[in-house]
């Protein structure tokens, strides 16, 4: 009978650590589905351009209908280590290395 209260133990705690590894199997996943913007933002620090992902960034303002967003904040646009810009992505799209980008009409949306 000792031995029987034993195995219970032993079945509890692998129940517990199967769905202990589940939950973790489910957060990582969560993490890599939904931080993209957070990813973007690490690999942009450490990366010597971030052209890229302001083209990116830019035309979800644009599909989202953000007009407020592509027209009046202005981004930090690194073109290499030393060289860097201050744009919003109207100003970005019209230059020639962010031709990539769609444009909207920013008339009248930012109020100076």
């Amino acid at each position: 009978m000792k031995n029987k209260r034993g195995m219970e133990m032993l079945w509890s705690t692998v129940v517990y650590i199967v769905l202990a590894l589940a939950l973790l199997a489910v957060f990582i996943l969560i993490l890599f589905m939904y931080s993209g913007s957070f990813v973007d933002g690490i690999k942009n620090y450490f990366s010597k351009s971030n052209v890229d992902s302001t083209v990116r960034a830019c035309n979800n303002f644009v599909l989202g209908n953000e007009k407020y967003e592509f027209c009046c904040v202005y981004r930090d646009i690194k073109l290499s280590n030393k060289e860097k810009l201050n744009l919003t992505c109207s100003e970005f799209g019209n230059k020639s290395f962010g031709k990539e980008v769609e444009l909207i009409d920013c008339r009248e949306v930012c109020i100076k």
